[in-house]
């Protein structure tokens, strides 16, 4: 059993690693496909984020760390994680919204605080860059 292994035990964790490997497939593999992402179908959910891994990419990063957070403003009790780019230091912030380890949506916030608060973060990186932020 690799490391990898050991360390996913549930779709929330497997979710974030994937993301911080910005492997697309396995993130659609592991999201339900009757649910909605960021109030998109999950295959435009998909395609948008792909996007976004896209211009990580082209930066030159080839993975994304993240460090845990949660909503500062909106919501204060929903939490998630800023991926940065580990070469660019751009980022992105994604609500994780769960109930027993599983995924109930997926989606950008605009006023995102991370417990570790030393964080060199550059441009942000949208997944929907039509949404108006602050909303």
């Amino acid at each position: 059993m690799s490391l990898t292994e050991n360390k996913i035990s549930n779709q929330v964790q497997a979710i974030q690693h994937f993301i911080e490997k910005m492997d697309i497939e396995m993130i659609d593999a592991f999201l339900d496909n009757d649910k909605t992402y960021q109030d998109f179908k999950k295959n435009l959910f998909i395609n948008k984020l792909q996007q976004a891994f896209a211009k990580f990419a082209d930066l030159g990063d080839t993975q994304l760390f993240s460090v845990q957070g949660n909503c500062n403003n909106c919501d204060k009790t929903k939490t998630g994680f800023t991926f940065i780019g580990n070469n660019s230091n751009n980022y992105m912030s994604i609500i994780f919204d769960t109930a027993d380890s599983k995924i109930n949506d997926l989606y950008e916030c605009s006023d995102f605080k991370n417990q570790q608060t030393n964080l060199n973060l550059k441009e942000r990186i949208y997944i929907d860059n039509e949404l108006p932020f602050p909303f």
